[in-house]
């Protein structure tokens, strides 16, 4: 591994199946909605958070940063990607992956971030 590559830290995530649905909760908590993107290539999903201006703080010292996040998903086939929804509220973002769709995985797609 380069050792001037940053570590990009993985976002902490919690996934519960209801009935209907799959549910992934993850802490994003100093991000705001327009830095968070998600998409799906294939059988995954991923999810990234980034901030664009970390460089202008002037820190004598910086023991943690949470500039950029990111975590990725592999799809189970009972996963409707053509109904997957989003909601970012007070730093948690909730991602709802209803079941029985049965659609075979897409090139690529973006899911809103609402």
């Amino acid at each position: 591994m380069d050792k001037h590559k940053k570590f990009t830290p993985s976002i902490p995530s919690n996934i519960k199946m209801t009935e209907g649905q799959y549910e992934i909760e993850m802490a994003l908590t100093g991000f705001k909605k327009t830095e968070i993107s998600i998409a799906i290539e294939g059988d995954i999903l991923m999810v990234e958070a980034r901030k664009e201006d970390h460089d202008k703080d002037d820190f004598i010292t910086k023991e943690f940063h949470f500039d950029r996040m990111n975590r990725n998903f592999h799809l189970n086939i009972d996963v409707n990607r053509e109904k997957i929804t989003s909601m970012f509220q007070d730093g948690m973002l909730k991602i709802y992956l209803p079941h029985n769709g049965g659609s075979e995985p897409e090139d690529k797609r973006r899911i809103e971030v609402t």
